[in-house]
């Protein structure tokens, strides 16, 4: 049996390094394939690793966070009760006093955070040793200091209280965890002296981070916490929370999901043609060994040996190719942790892979052994297509009733869709080359050579999947590029929408008058009264949102703020004010399936933990994490949502936002960049969306490779008729003319199709991303797809150009020569 086997690999081996050029191309073809089916499968998986690398590097040993709820007036707490009671539960703990504040540097006037503590506690907090700081000094962030040209030694203003308090940078230290970014130290004690003039205050905080000891329970503790009477009022956050990262890395892996699904429906499509040509020297080799005496089993063995030996080359580079590409992920989300590859689910991917390519083997080989070892040994005739017209009318037909169906605007209608559409596409691009053959017979000519190529193209099953393969090749090549172009659209889109310049936030004790002090002060265009609210829970009867903003404006406010398409009836009932009313984003009525009418629940803040809203209407914006309320307008909620937020719309550049900043800052107000922030809060969307769009150009990388791979393989399974052609009498250049007009109808017939596929496909997408509980509405730009499907065709011709290369080079006498 041993010396079988070593036979039967020796044999397999000599198969692979028979015809070295086709077996590197079936080598690099599964490599893609390999590459591209792991990533696929485990790019959820990697998102969560990503996610969850950037909150453990942000918190390193922190484990939660108490602080005060920005929607709430109390904001100081004191730890002693954590001191006197739970000291046990902890490893250590750190009491810090943050907020943002002005910092002045000469001339130049700008925001950072403010954190807090003993030196002790901010080395415990980012795990880097710090030098002790006096009265007036401070530890700036590498990054800030770049960016301000700052040294150690230098000097810079700290507004606190109406009054600016000269500090000196002691050191500057690298970014790491929550010092990162624009982000000043000083020593608490100092600070809350310089606040609330009075000393010994380092117990006091508003904010506390805890490192749990070893088998503490996280939920156990915050309930404890909790219910406290004087912790009762902040907020306690979970650092890694599994269930917000997986709903992140659900979200960003749906936007991947059309390229995705297109994607493996090409790669289960170049797999299948693989076979056709590699059969055709397959079966040659099985007539052969059953005229010798030998056994089928024996062959069927050899060719899994074949396969297996190129796997075992093929399957390492392509898990290298797919674990380089997502760890490139961590240069954008400024990540150091690596990916790794989930082991389950890169079986998963590989068993596919390994199932397909032994199923199409096994079927093969069933359909080799009912031919006898003569017909097998000397027909090197091409396989048929069949080209079924029934089947093609049964897949129209199927795909006209389920557009008709109750079920079609679903996502599994959308699904079934698709599918049906492929099989549409498919068959008749089959039954139209067949007609075209036939037709082809009626044309009188003479030379018989100038009728192979259409005769060829309608029954010849390599060349038939081989349109199939640069048909979706080049829908993948399309939706990649046109999804990398709505990234872009859409992000300038939601910036285009915001109107507000700035909103200054955290009022806490608001009063009429400072809005005509800034009217008057200031000259802006436009100021309104607002309720922000951000991190905002909203619930419904099928699920629940985390919101980033939340307004409460007037409805007259809502076109000075933003330049959202609001439906007439909408803003109708928002108006009325007899009851809460919110208008939510298109997205998330589709999500969530709502309507106008319907009720939902949003946890606002401990002052107003739970408000009922009826929904007015929607917005139409790719934001998804926006609502706006009449709360502000509400009678019955004005004691317990007081205005704490004015939205500032000014004319000119930056002079006034830096009074600003100098006036306010020392109320602890914050003046909000609303451009600026949009950019800070997007940017780890836009970081995603930049890494989707390396992830996008590798993907088309790979199917130009593949386009190209599959010319060379067809060529190589056709080349003996190409020989005998010349041998007939054809010269070279009548090939050049076959080449041409070959690719010519293919490519026509590849375009056409794809341009079909993509014009059904894309209004489908939104749809399909509901299975991700995501709803992006994709436009599908004219010009854009053109350009799409062009650069595609124009891969797939220049994979044709490997033709005239390789005619050329061809060796007539070991073609035609028979086993």
């Amino acid at each position: 049996m041993f010396a079988s086997t070593r036979f039967e690999i020796r044999f397999a081996w000599r198969n692979i390094l028979g015809n070295v050029g086709r077996s590197l191309v079936v080598f690099f073809t599964l490599t893609i394939v390999a590459a591209l089916t792991v990533t696929m499968v485990t790019i959820d998986d990697s998102f969560r690793q990503l996610f969850t690398h950037d909150r453990t590097e942000t918190y390193l040993d922190i484990d939660l966070v108490m602080t005060y709820d920005a929607n709430s007036t109390t904001r100081i707490m004191n730890k002693r009760t954590i001191t006197e009671e739970y000291a046990d539960r902890f490893s250590f703990y750190a009491s810090f006093f943050n907020f943002y504040a002005g910092i002045g540097i000469g001339e130049e006037l700008t925001y950072a955070q403010i954190l807090s503590s003993s030196v002790a506690e901010m080395e415990r907090v980012i795990q880097t040793d710090l030098p002790s700081l006096a009265a007036g000094e401070a530890v700036v962030t590498r990054s800030f200091a770049d960016e301000h040209r700052l040294a150690a030694g230098d000097s810079f203003d700290l507004y606190v209280g109406g009054n600016a308090y000269p500090h000196r940078i002691e050191t500057i230290s690298d970014d790491v965890g929550l010092f990162k970014g624009d982000v000043v130290f000083v020593n608490k004690t100092e600070l809350l002296d310089l606040i609330y003039g009075a000393s010994n205050l380092g117990n006091l905080g508003n904010t506390i981070y805890f490192a749990l000891r070893p088998g503490v329970d996280l939920a156990e503790t915050v309930t404890l916490l909790s219910a406290e009477p004087e912790y009762a009022s902040f907020v306690f956050t979970e650092t890694v929370n599994a269930p917000d990262i997986a709903r992140m890395a659900t979200f960003n892996s749906s936007i991947f999901f059309g390229i995705g699904l297109m994607a493996i429906i090409a790669l289960v499509l170049v797999l299948r043609s693989v076979f056709p040509i590699l059969f055709r020297d397959f079966a040659p080799q099985i007539g052969v060994i059953q005229t010798l005496g030998g056994s089928d089993r024996f062959t069927f063995r050899v060719w899994l040996w074949e396969f297996a030996i190129i796997l075992v080359f093929a399957v390492p580079i392509g898990l290298l190719l797919a674990w380089s590409g997502i760890n490139m992920a961590r240069r954008f989300i400024d990540v150091t942790g690596f990916v790794t590859l989930d082991p389950l689910l890169t079986l998963i991917a590989l068993g596919l892979l390994g199932g397909l390519i032994l199923i199409e083997l096994a079927l093969r080989f069933h359909r080799l052994r009912r031919r006898s070892s003569v017909a097998l040994s000397t027909d090197r005739k091409s396989e048929r297509q069949p080209a079924s017209l029934v089947f093609f009318a049964a897949s129209a037909v199927l795909l006209a009733v389920n557009r008709i169906g109750a079920w079609y605007p679903s996502p599994w209608g959308r699904l079934a869709e698709t599918a049906l559409m492929l099989l549409c596409i498919f068959s008749g691009m089959s039954v139209l080359l067949s007609g075209l053959g036939r037709w082809s017979r009626t044309i009188p000519t003479k030379s018989a050579f100038r009728l192979f190529t259409i005769r060829h193209l309608a029954g010849d099953r390599v060349t038939h999947n081989a349109l199939k393969v640069a048909t979706m090749s080049i829908v993948v090549i399309a939706v990649t590029l046109m999804l990398n172009n709505f990234i872009v659209i859409a992000t300038a889109s939601v910036q285009d929408q915001l109107k507000t310049d700035y909103v200054l936030s955290n009022i806490f004790d608001y009063d009429p008058a400072l809005k005509t002090e800034i009217e008057t002060r200031y000259g802006p265009a436009s100021v309104d009264e607002a309720i922000f609210y951000t991190m905002v829970v909203m619930s419904t009867d099928t699920g629940e949102k985390r919101l980033r903003f939340a307004f409460s404006l007037d409805a007259d406010a809502i076109e000075r703020s933003f330049d959202f398409a609001i439906d007439p009836g909408a803003r109708e009932r928002f108006a009325d004010t007899s009851r809460p009313q919110v208008l939510l984003p298109i997205s998330l009525g589709r999500v969530y399936n709502l309507t106008e009418g319907d009720e939902v629940t949003l946890r606002i803040s401990k002052d107003l933990p739970e408000a009922t809203f009826v929904v007015a209407g929607f917005i139409d914006t790719y934001f998804d994490s926006i609502a706006i309320t009449n709360l502000i307008s509400v009678p019955s909620y004005q004691d317990v949502a007081p205005v704490n937020a004015l939205l500032i719309n000014v004319e000119g550049d930056g002079e006034i936002a830096a009074a600003m900043i100098r006036d306010y800052a020392s109320r602890m107000y914050f003046l909000l960049d609303v451009e600026e922030t949009f950019t800070e809060i997007s940017g780890l969307f836009l970081s995603i969306a930049d890494y989707m769009m390396i992830i996008g150009w590798a993907v088309v990388f790979c199917f130009v490779v593949v386009i190209l791979n599959n010319a060379v393989l067809v060529f190589d399974a056709m080349k003996s008729d190409y020989a005998r052609l010349i041998t007939l009498g054809a010269g070279r250049g009548t090939l050049y003319g076959l080449f041409a007009a070959e690719a010519g109808i293919l490519a026509a017939f590849a375009a056409l199709a794809a341009t079909v596929i993509v014009i059904v496909f894309f209004p489908a997408m939104p749809e399909l991303m509901l299975l991700f509980d995501n709803y992006k509405i994709i436009p599908l730009d004219p010009a854009k797809t053109v350009y799409a499907i062009g650069a595609g065709v124009l891969v797939f011709l220049i994979g044709y150009g490997t033709y005239f290369v390789k005619v050329g080079r061809m060796r007539i006498t070991d073609e035609i020569k028979k086993y």
